[in-house]
């Protein structure tokens, strides 16, 4: 039997061996894009049977299989690689997206590599963010949010900046409001209100697929008409949020540099920013699902599903046994010992993530696991 990710070549890896071992042709279908094969067929043969003179063997079957995709996307990054491998179908992921993700991994191995085409793209993503500005990007998108909403808006810088780095690759925050309805569709507001300001030069990926489930845990099962939730995980597209690239629109030398030069360009420094949008009930598993390491969040939901019988991921938490969602926050009602009623903050939530799943709480800068 062939077993793999999606569209690695398993049914052009039994073409070959079929045609070298027996002489044959093609008998696998295969295609550019992932889910050629739909199910497991039948025997394909591609060693004959051996005479008593040569050993006497049987002859040599294998089965082709449909493609078995990772049960849970971490996050956007290994998204973006599996579909640059061909592992997600080409309407998942705009190609544009693709190119420009593509691009920066180039640049980071050798910007020179594709000069003769054209100039380096963006190769000021490299320059690591240092804390102080990753703050004041976090605060303008806040201010955004609650323009475009009210004062109730809370927001949390996450990934490595909560983890104590000193300089960070981009800049990953999460932004929620205790009245659920006010983040309903925020994400739409927020970038539009920011792009006005001129702060968003691209939007990479604007993903709404959590207010399209009415702000809704992740279901156990994905549909199969959800190309995003392959394999019943959905890890990558479990929240709304948006991959944005940042400029800041100000510079102090504006009217000068526009009077010696009509057209010239912004020369301030690009930076890539993500802006995810956690819904309250479940904001403190937003918080825990982007604040680890990647060990440490793979860790987390092999315990959740090996001792506690649950799954984990961004968007909340639910019974592997029957489905439910499991309110390990208290939003219908809360009974431990972290505070009184709905959490106040995102933190305090967090917190009652880990009383929930009965786990000792460990700070972000302890979780930094790889």
């Amino acid at each position: 039997m062939i077993v793999g990710m999606p569209n690695v070549g398993k049914s052009s890896l039994l073409n070959s061996l079929r045609r070298e071992g027996v002489g044959r042709g093609k008998v696998a279908h295969t295609g550019a894009q992932p889910g050629v094969t739909r199910k497991i067929g039948t025997g394909v043969k591609i060693i004959d049977a051996s005479s008593e003179e040569e050993g006497g063997s049987a002859p040599v079957y294998l089965l082709d299989t449909p493609g078995v995709f990772i049960p849970y996307v971490p996050d956007a990054d290994a998204m973006l690689k599996l579909a640059l491998c061909g592992s997600v179908k080409d309407t998942v992921i705009p190609p544009f997206t693709l190119a420009d993700y593509l691009l920066y991994h180039v640049n980071l191995v050798n910007a020179a590599l594709y000069e003769q085409y054209h100039a380096p793209t963006n190769d000021e993503f490299l320059d690591p963010i240092p804390r102080k500005e990753v703050e004041d990007i976090a605060a303008v998108v806040h201010r955004h949010a609650v323009k475009v909403r009210d004062e109730g808006i809370q927001s949390l810088i996450v990934g490595g900046y909560r983890r104590g780095k000193e300089k960070c690759g981009d800049v990953d925050m999460i932004v929620s409001h205790p009245d659920e309805s006010q983040t309903l569709n925020i994400i739409n507001d927020i970038v539009a209100s920011l792009e006005d300001e001129g702060w968003i030069t691209h939007t990479l990926l604007l993903s709404l697929h959590s207010t399209h489930r009415g702000q809704q845990t992740l279901p156990f099962k994905a549909s199969h008409n959800n190309p995003v939730h392959l394999g019943g995980g959905g890890g990558f597209d479990t929240l709304d949020k948006a991959l944005v690239v940042w400029q800041d629109p100000h510079r102090a030398t504006e009217t000068e540099d526009l009077a010696a030069n009509p057209k010239a360009k912004n020369p301030n420094i690009h930076r890539r920013v993500d802006i995810i949008i956690a819904p309250w009930r479940t904001v403190g598993c937003a918080v825990a699902g982007w604040s680890g390491g990647t060990t440490f969040q793979r860790d987390l939901r092999r315990y959740c599903k090996n001792v506690k019988g649950l799954k984990f991921d961004s968007s909340g938490v639910r019974d592997r046994g029957n489905g439910e969602v499991v309110d390990v926050e208290g939003w219908r009602e809360y009974k431990g010992s972290i505070g009184e009623g709905k959490a106040g903050d995102m933190v305090q939530a967090e917190r009652r993530v880990f009383e929930g799943l009965g786990l000792a709480f460990r700070e972000p800068w302890e979780r930094c696991t790889g």
